[in-house]
């Protein structure tokens, strides 16, 4: 009988301690949407995914704050999301500095800063060659 209640007790003990590890898993549903800021579509991409949640959509921060024109930075050690905006009183160059060093800061390839900066052409550099110039 001692050894009948013995491995009732610690059955129940690693039953119990399975659903005490279960509850802290969710499982939530990638589906594919589609983006609009400002009436202008934009693919989310592969290095970010959208969840559905208990009927609740979850998005990527960074994607939604950095077509806004701000951007998102994580602190580990205090746990925190800070999301940061471009310069307010800033001119046209100056937004693109701060867009440049933003994703160069998060590692973000040569591609995602070209997209900022655009495709440079002759025509854009004899253009700036000339203010300058004038400047």
């Amino acid at each position: 009988m001692k050894k009948f209640i013995m491995g009732l007790v610690c059955g129940a003990a690693l039953a119990t301690s399975a659903t005490i590890n279960a509850s802290s898993e969710i499982q939530a549903l990638l589906f594919p949407v589609k983006f609009q800021f400002n009436g202008a579509s934009k693919e989310l991409g592969s290095r970010f995914s959208a969840l559905n949640y208990e009927g609740h959509t979850y998005v990527p921060l960074r994607f939604v704050a950095e077509n806004l024109g701000a951007g998102a930075v994580y602190d580990a050690k205090a746990g925190m999301v800070s999301v940061v905006s471009e310069p307010k009183d800033a001119d046209e160059a100056q937004h693109k500095i701060w867009a440049v060093k933003y994703r160069l800061e998060r590692g973000m390839d040569q591609k995602e800063v070209k997209a900022v900066l655009g495709d440079p052409s002759f025509m854009t550099l004899i253009e700036s060659s000339k203010q300058s110039v004038a400047l």
